[in-house]
């Protein structure tokens, strides 16, 4: 008991492949119990009792297989002992009914157990299953809190999220961080002409696109709206011109007309701007904004940098 109790409170169990160090726990008990019996023979009732106490340790398995392997040993331990020195003991086992009788009763008592300790370790296997089932859920509704589900792209609070993220760690490890908001080009037209339907089509296609062209690091988000916010960790802003171009580019060749309408043609205004250290998040995306808006009234469909 010792032992064991050092192994639980220090942690050693811990890094164990048997955390509850079943087989240890029972090995120990067991033969000390066992060697009682052998050595006092006059206190066997003590031992027996002391034996069907520690069955019930069986909840600590990882398997049934150990539980059921250790106790059947232990009964053919607890027979041969029997046998040998029954008329030892201070039991009815002066006589071969006695010794039946000590067995028998021995031996209910240990499958009481081990039908208490089965139930008991089946409900928590579905206890288990049931929290790794509720655990995989929390995580689903934790994904769709932050994910938006037409365009498939991170919500608002998602984007907003990884932006903080990134600032953190562009504070943390001085690496540079650009952020973009994309603006689909007279878009309220679309929706006018083609119905919100069309304009969800729209929608979902130009959040394709934008995965197709992140890289794996990056992140995009949809802000509002038509709008989008890209969040390009350890990106200068040079880079972050060359990228945002390349999705223009492919938005503009983007088979519009084959989706929706043969007139339909669909364009993007890009504005861009690298993190200073200190900065706020609403001022970063603020002036990614306004970089935006410069693009707009200088004719949309191009890429706008804060260069400030």
């Amino acid at each position: 008991m010792a032992f064991i109790t050092w192994a639980y409170s220090s942690g050693w169990s811990r890094s164990r492949r048997d955390p509850g160090l079943f087989l240890v726990h029972q090995l120990l008990s067991v033969t000390g119990v066992l060697g009682l019996l052998i050595a006092a023979p006059q206190v066997a009732f003590q031992a027996l009792v002391m034996l069907l106490v520690f069955s019930t340790d069986g909840f600590l398995a990882r398997r049934r297989t150990s539980f059921w392997m250790t106790w059947s040993g232990t009964l053919i331990a607890v027979v041969v002992i029997i046998a040998w020195l029954g008329p030892q003991m201070r039991m009815t086992t002066d006589t071969r009914a006695g010794q039946a009788l000590a067995i028998g009763v021995m031996f209910g008592a240990v499958v009481r157990c081990s039908i208490l300790v089965t139930y008991f370790r089946s409900m928590q296997y579905r206890l288990s299953a049931s929290n790794e089932k509720l655990a995989v859920a929390l995580t689903q509704i934790e994904e769709l809190a932050r994910k938006d589900d037409l365009t498939g792209v991170a919500n608002r609070r998602g984007i907003i999220e990884r932006l903080q993220q990134g600032i953190e760690t562009a504070q943390r490890d001085g690496s540079a961080l650009c952020v973009a908001l994309l603006d689909i080009d007279y878009f309220k037209q679309v929706n006018d002409r083609y119905g919100h339907d069309g304009g969800d089509q729209v929608l979902r296609a130009f959040g394709q696109l934008l995965s197709s062209q992140l890289r794996s690091v990056d992140c995009v988000g949809r802000y509002g709206g038509e709008e989008f916010l890209l969040v390009l960790p350890g990106t200068t802003l040079g880079q972050a011109q060359m990228l945002l171009e390349r999705i223009r580019q492919h938005t503009e060749s983007l088979p519009w007309s084959q989706m929706l309408h043969p007139d339909l043609q669909v364009t993007c205004t890009l504005g861009a701007a690298r993190y200073r250290p200190g900065e706020a998040l609403q001022a970063l995306v603020s002036r990614a904004d306004a970089a935006m808006y410069r693009g707009k009234q200088a004719g949309r469909n191009r890429v706008a940098l804060d260069e400030l």
